[in-house]
């Protein structure tokens, strides 16, 4: 664990070899488009349209093979599988959000919390290509306090309790010195996903 309470850094996930297989896979994905704002944003999965409240599938159905061979490594990471025991354990099932960001050298992400209500009790996080800086905040007594955390290319991190809910996370811009691919997995929470809920209730009724 870092010295932020629920984030924990796993160092050499992905050598090099496949960090470069990554990279080209990404590159050559079909659903990239050429849409920019700050920097680019794919997503794979199931999606939040925050107005109406529900949830949608995009139109690929299945992950992209890269996609399954990140989950395969961090199935099979030792680190992994011990932080997230109790929190994942089939890839396939629990993970149903990817998010792809590409970053230009200079650019990061401002400091943000992933919304709490969405999504579940972890955050997982791929870095490649770029060594960079996450930045933690947060504010108690109203006084301003942070943690700067080294995340090499071909690490994990993992964000979990005070990490993922009461710190803030941010990427320092001018740590990355050349392009940087960061995949985000994340979980539904059972109310928003229909199969998820399904299966909740099931289980509900099965208990009494």
């Amino acid at each position: 664990m870092t010295a932020v309470p629920g984030l924990f850094v796993i160092h050499n996930v992905f050598h090099q070899q496949e960090e470069d297989w990554l990279c080209e896979q990404i590159e050559k994905d079909p659903k990239k488009h050429p849409c920019r704002q700050i920097h680019y944003a794919y997503e794979y999965g199931w999606k939040f349209l925050p107005i109406l409240r529900k949830t949608v599938q995009d139109d690929y159905g299945v992950f992209p093979s890269w996609i399954q061979f990140i989950g395969q490594k961090i199935k099979q990471n030792d680190a992994c599988k011990t932080i997230l025991q109790g929190f994942l354990t089939d890839f396939y099932t629990h993970a149903d959000h990817v998010l792809l960001n590409i970053y230009s050298p200079g650019e990061g992400c401002v400091p943000h919390t992933d919304e709490v209500h969405f999504w579940n009790e972890w955050v997982i996080g791929v870095s490649l290509h770029s060594d960079c800086i996450m930045r933690m905040s947060y504010s108690p007594h109203h006084q301003n306090f942070y943690v700067d955390v080294p995340l090499p290319h071909g690490s994990v991190y993992i964000l979990t309790g005070q990490a993922r809910y009461i710190w803030q996370h941010a990427i320092v811009g001018s740590s990355i010195t050349q392009k940087r691919y960061s995949i985000t997995l994340r979980s539904i929470n059972s109310r928003y996903l229909p199969y998820k809920a399904k299966k909740f209730s099931e289980e509900e009724e099965g208990s009494l």
